[in-house]
């Protein structure tokens, strides 16, 4: 009875998550971070995780806490990846879910905008 319910309320999450991604990339592709997360011609990402790699990621982490943006760095650990991911930079998984609405989305990308005029170098993506 739970999955059916969880089922039916999908698409609406599903929705809300690329809504706040949209906005989320729009935002940091106009404060100049490189390299935005995309979906393949065709696809429709779900977006239940949001990556930015930077340098100091665990840094990056607490400018952003203090600016109310909780993110993750332990979102999915790849090992296949993970010697890649060291080379270009920590992967930081900033929020977004469908509790989140447009404000809140805006909210992340201030934060985000703020770290980089601070000196953070973040690229979206892997």
């Amino acid at each position: 009875a739970l999955g059916r319910l969880q089922l039916r309320l999908m698409d609406g999450r599903n929705q809300r998550r690329r809504a706040n991604a949209t906005i989320i990339m729009k935002g940091l592709l106009g404060a100049g971070v490189t390299g935005p997360a995309r979906v393949d011609a065709g696809g429709l990402g779900t977006w239940n995780a949001f990556p930015v790699r930077v340098r100091d990621g665990a840094a990056f982490q607490r400018y952003l806490l203090l600016r109310g943006i909780d993110t993750r760095s332990d979102y999915m650990s790849i090992l296949a990846f993970e010697e890649e991911w060291k080379r270009h930079g920590d992967v930081v998984y900033l929020p977004n879910h469908p509790g989140m609405d447009a404000g809140d989305a805006l909210r992340v990308v201030e934060a985000v905008v703020s770290a980089v005029k601070a000196g953070f170098s973040v690229k979206a993506g892997y």
